[in-house]
This record gives C-alpha cells, sequence and structure tokens, in this order.
C-alpha cells in the first residue's frame, strides 16, 4: 500500500468559493436585494405556509368533485 500523501490539484473556482463562504461576514453588504431575500424567507414563507394550513383545506374540498357530489347526496336525504 501506498504510505504517504497524495497530490491533489485544487481547482481555483472551488478555492474562491470557499474563500468567500468563509469570510462572509467581512463580504456581506445590506442592500435592497439582501433586504428583499430576507423578507421572502422570514415573512413570506410563513405568511404563505400558515394561509395554506388554515384556508387550503376549505378550497381544496371546494374544488374536489367527490366531496360535492357526496355533499349533494346528503342534503338530497
Amino acid at each position: 500500500m501506498a504510505a504517504g500523501r497524495t497530490r491533489v490539484n485544487a481547482d481555483p473556482a472551488i478555492e474562491a468559493w470557499n474563500f468567500m463562504r468563509e469570510n462572509l461576514d467581512r463580504s456581506f453588504r445590506l442592500n435592497a436585494r439582501t433586504l428583499r431575500i430576507g423578507a421572502v424567507l422570514l415573512i413570506g414563507i410563513p405568511f404563505a405556509t400558515t394561509q395554506l394550513a388554515f384556508f387550503g383545506n376549505n378550497k381544496l374540498k371546494q374544488l374536489d368533485p367527490w366531496t360535492k357530489a357526496k355533499a349533494q347526496e346528503e342534503s338530497a336525504e
């Protein structure tokens, strides 16, 4: 077996990405783009999830043809 280290060729693009990822606190800027992304992640997604949880089930029942037919049969009896 080979006892020793093998040489690995480093990809400059991966090394640059890794440097930016590790030093994000130095390069981060609060601008309109980052505010939009933050608003969507912190406000938009939770709001959409709660709206779907509270009101989505009723809307799905209204669109379901089997539920309509069952409700009509129950009201006819």
